[in-house]
C-alpha cells in the first residue's frame, strides 16, 4: 500500500524547518521496522530516544508519536520522517526533493505566462483556494482547519514563487488577493494566526518589488483604488499608483 499523498503535499502540510529536520532523519536511515497497517504505516523513528509512530495512508495529518510535540497533536518530524519513507522507501532523497518551499520570494524573471502555464496557474491557485475553509467546530477541529490555511498558503507561495514578472502576472496575484480577502471577510475563516493574512501582506511586499523590476506593473494597481479590504492591506500599492497617476 502506498499513501495518498505525495512529497509536495507533505511539504505544503509542515513548516520548513520541521521538512528539514524529517528529511535528515530519513536520509540517515532513522526510520526502522517499517510496517504496512489496515489503515497506515508504522514505525520506529530513532531521535534522542527511539519513537512508536503512526501515519495515516491518506492523509499526512492523521498521525501519532509519542514524542513530546506528537502526544500533543502536533505534526512532528518523526510523523513526516515516516511518511516520506512510505512514498520512496527507504531510496534516498534527491538534492531537489530535500529543498522545503521556502520564503515567497521574486522570481527577478520578466516574462508572460503562455496559454499552458495560465492553466497551471489557474489550477494551482484553485487547489490552493480550497485549502482555505471556514471554520465550523467544534474545537477539536481547530488546529486540522489552521494546518490547512497553512497548506493553502504554502500552496499559493509555491506558485507565486514561479512566476515571471509582467503586468499579466501582477493582475492574476492581484486577483487572488481579493479572493482571499473576500473569504477572510464573508466566509467564516478564522484567521486569528494571522497565516493568511500574513501571507496576502508578504504578497503585497513581492508587487512592490514587481513594480521595482518592471514599472509597467504599476498600472495594475489600479484594481485595488476603489477596494474596501479587511484590513488595509492594498494601500501601499494605491499609494504607489497614486504617484503614478
Amino acid at each position: 500500500m502506498f499513501p495518498k499523498y505525495d512529497l509536495n503535499k507533505i511539504k505544503y502540510a509542515v513548516s520548513d524547518n520541521t521538512f528539514e529536520k524529517a528529511v535528515e532523519l530519513y536520509n540517515k536511515g532513522k526510520v526502522k521496522n517499517f510496517e504496512d497497517q489496515y489503515n497506515g504505516f508504522t514505525a520506529i523513528v530513532q531521535g534522542s530516544q527511539d519513537y512508536r509512530v503512526f501515519v495515516d495512508w491518506r492523509n499526512i495529518n492523521r498521525g501519532g508519536c509519542n514524542c513530546y510535540l506528537g502526544e500533543h497533536g502536533t505534526l512532528c518530524k518523526h510523523i513526516v520522517a515516516l511518511a516520506i519513507y512510505a512514498i520512496f522507501r527507504g531510496v534516498k532523497l534527491k538534492k531537489e526533493d530535500t529543498k522545503p518551499i521556502g520564503k515567497l520570494q521574486c522570481s527577478d524573471n520578466i516574462g508572460e505566462l503562455d496559454t499552458n502555464e495560465l492553466l497551471w496557474f489557474k489550477y494551482e491557485t484553485s487547489e490552493a483556494l480550497k485549502c482555505i475553509k471556514p471554520y465550523l467546530g467544534p474545537s477539536k477541529t481547530w488546529d486540522a482547519n489552521q494546518a490547512s490555511l497553512s497548506e493553502g498558503c504554502s500552496r499559493f507561495t509555491n506558485t507565486f514563487n514561479k512566476l515571471p514578472i509582467s503586468p499579466q502576472t501582477t493582475e492574476l496575484i492581484i486577483k487572488i488577493l481579493l479572493k482571499l480577502d473576500k473569504k477572510l471577510s464573508n466566509s467564516g475563516i478564522d484567521d486569528s494566526n494571522g497565516i493568511v493574512g500574513g501571507f496576502i501582506e508578504q504578497s503585497v511586499y513581492l508587487l512592490e518589488q514587481f513594480a521595482d523590476i518592471e514599472p509597467a506593473c504599476i498600472k495594475k494597481f489600479k484594481l485595488l483604488t476603489k477596494q474596501n479590504t479587511s484590513f488595509g492591506w492594498e494601500k501601499p500599492l494605491v499609494k504607489i499608483y497614486d504617484k503614478l497617476e
